[in-house]
């Protein structure tokens, strides 16, 4: 039996995909499944669990996982992608609550054509798209890349701008950080400055100056206030 990582972020809880692998795992007894569950009350009875990992558990989980599965958070999918690994997605629904929109839908709609990616429109379709991701071969990395376009667009913006062309680059600390991460070359010209919600990811910004700002969303807007000042202050300096 392979080993499965599930991962469901750490924004919002996703109760159902969770209780649909718990009662995948209830029939395969055999199964070995960690999963990183994220803010929830649910209670995984058939498969290891924590609600939050460190980013060094989460490395060492992805690199030791033969399957990915997970919401369709293109953190998710960009870091199986880096670990050569395939991946379920079951996307959240606004309907639900379970995100602010459907655009993990619309991710689902694109990635439903890649070999090593295989996708449950809802928890009815997830065991057997377990059972396919089991079969599936790795990711390669022609499956999904960036636009070469959309670099060199970036690159000629910041050249024509010249000498001391300052870019602030800011993201949320989950999959837009991961994207844009995959950026980075595009702004070596530049004098670049990083904003996110996370402290431990100056890890991945080296010396480049780096700052955080709360996170916010849509059940916690008077958070957003906070966020608006923090990066408002960042743009004056």
């Amino acid at each position: 039996m392979k080993r499965i990582f599930l991962t469901v972020g750490t924004n919002t809880p996703f109760d159902r995909l969770l209780s649909a692998v718990d009662r995948w795992c209830e029939k395969k007894p055999d199964a070995k499944v960690f999963g990183q569950i994220g803010p929830t009350d649910y209670v995984p009875q058939h498969y290891a669990f924590k609600q939050f990992v460190s980013p060094d558990e989460y490395r060492l989980e992805l690199e030791a996982c033969d399957l990915i599965v997970s919401h369709a958070g293109m953190g998710t999918i960009l870091s199986a992608l880096q670990y050569g690994k395939p991946v379920v997605v079951m996307p959240r629904k606004a309907s639900m609550n379970e995100t602010r929109n459907d655009h993990q839908l619309a991710t689902c709609k694109f990635l439903a054509d890649f070999d090593s990616i295989s996708v449950a429109w809802g928890e009815e379709e997830l065991p057997e798209a377990i059972e396919r991701g089991c079969d599936a071969t790795e990711i390669k990395v022609s499956d999904i890349r960036i636009s070469k376009g959309l670099m060199l667009t970036i690159q000629e913006l910041i050249d024509s701008i010249g000498n001391g062309c300052r870019v602030l680059c800011l993201a949320s600390g989950g999959g837009h950080w991961v994207q844009l991460q995959r950026l980075t070359p595009a702004f070596e010209s530049a004098d670049v400055t990083y904003i996110t919600t996370r402290s431990d990811l100056r890890r991945d910004v080296g010396d480049s100056p780096f700052r955080t700002v709360p996170d916010a969303n849509r059940w916690e807007k008077w958070k957003l206030i906070r966020c608006a000042l923090a990066v408002g202050r960042a743009l004056l300096v």
